[in-house]
């Protein structure tokens, strides 16, 4: 196991914090340095001793879950020490000092639940299972466990994570994956492939997708024209801002208060958000008040904000883009230039190699291809004549 040194709170508090669900704060990844070295190469240690994003005045942070005071920690000498506040990592912890566990059982507390701990690969369990709060706004989604604990779908493995470092690395298990974002903060590599709970799969190619795929698990729309997105911090619907406190129902049917974007966001990522609890409270573009007292009313709203605009998803065209680049081993298949395909405005942009494909890609929003397509594999053509035959590829190329 990578090994880790812990010295005091300073050090613990330095560490990766992911934002809430706005954009105001990046990601720090500021570690302090110790005074004094010490040498810690032999030591087996928790990582997550060092995974801290804070504390309050119930214990430590660590993403969702929050160590409950009092705790005990021990060294690599077997001693303990008793932790009741943040205080105590001050006057408790010296540079010789070396953490490299909790004691356990442990309480901690997770979505406002008490719960006990009995191991460290309980407590790992428990964190890679955290939904992120953030941390996605520059362009990549931190890695965690998404599964049937807390969606309605399972990650497929083998799945790639991007480290802060730019490196890759290719995970092809549950363990290993727990291993790896227990150890150090980690982002998923797109595309990765999700399993519902019917047994389908679902390619997903970007963030935009990863959110659509999660927030509509219990049947709540998450649509261009719905009007929900990441970057701009789920504050709005469609052109509205959102006014808090607002109603919503959830999974088992509840009625709850949403008193912020955070706690709007984790209901939205978790699936747990159904529908809103009418009436609805939203403010224009003027900053004038608008009142929707049903989803018929919301839906005549949101087609204000858009107007005739047709939205399109272009997954096809990003699917047989993406798997045509020559990734360094080669491409998994070369295209037979010039393909068309339809943009937003009903025209057909006609792309006449790769690097005109790589330019339509980063300037215009392209629909759906225009099909048939040939292709070549290991020097045979085969023709696509949909956006089905194209998502095969997926699995033709892993």
């Amino acid at each position: 196991m990578k090994t880790f040194k812990i010295l005091i709170l300073g050090a613990l508090m330095a560490m990766i914090t992911f934002s809430s669900c706005t954009k105001e704060d990046p990601i720090d990844t500021t570690i302090t340095t110790p005074t004094e070295e010490v040498d810690d190469s032999d030591v087996d240690i928790n990582p997550l001793v060092n995974r801290s994003s804070g504390d309050d005045e119930n214990g430590l942070l660590l993403d969702c879950i929050t160590v409950l005071y009092p705790f005990d920690m021990v060294d690599d000498q077997d001693n303990t020490y008793t932790i009741t506040a943040d205080t105590d990592f001050e006057t408790i912890f010296t540079d010789s000092v070396i953490i490299v566990d909790f004691v356990y059982p442990l309480d901690v507390l997770v979505n406002d639940e008490s719960v006990s701990i009995a191991d460290a690969y309980e407590l790992g369990d428990v964190f890679v299972a955290c939904v992120p709060a953030g941390g996605w706004e520059e362009g990549d989604f931190p890695a965690y466990e998404i599964n049937y604990d807390n969606s309605c779908y399972s990650l497929s493995y083998p799945v790639d994570l991007l480290d802060l470092e730019g490196n890759i690395t290719s995970i092809d298990s549950e363990e290993a994956f727990n291993n790896a974002v227990t150890s150090e903060l980690y982002f998923f590599v797109f595309p990765i492939i999700l399993i519902h709970e019917d047994g389908t799969t679902l390619i997903v190619n970007d963030i935009d997708e990863l959110f659509d795929a999660l927030i509509t698990c219990n049947g709540f729309e998450n649509n261009d024209t719905s009007g929900w997105d990441w970057e701009n911090g789920f504050e709005y619907i469609g052109c509205y801002t959102v006014e808090f406190p607002l109603s919503v129902v959830v999974s088992d049917g509840s009625t709850v208060t949403v008193n912020d974007h955070m706690e709007l966001c984790d209901l939205m990522i978790t699936g747990e958000l159904v529908d809103y609890a009418y009436p609805l409270t939203l403010t224009d573009e003027d900053g004038n008040e608008v009142v929707v007292e049903n989803s018929e009313e919301l839906s005549d709203a949101l087609n204000e904000c858009w107007g005739d605009w047709e939205v399109c998803s272009g997954e096809d065209v990003f699917t047989l883009f993406i798997f045509s680049i020559d990734d360094g081993n080669g491409a998994c298949f070369d295209i037979q230039y010039p393909i068309s395909a339809t943009d937003v405005d009903g025209g057909v942009v006609e792309i006449t190699d790769a690097e005109a494909y790589n330019e339509a890609m980063n300037t215009a929003l392209l629909c759906e291809l225009v099909y048939p397509i040939t292709i070549v594999i290991d020097g045979e053509s085969d023709e696509l004549e949909n956006s089905e035959e194209t998502f095969l590829l997926f699995n033709l190329c892993q």
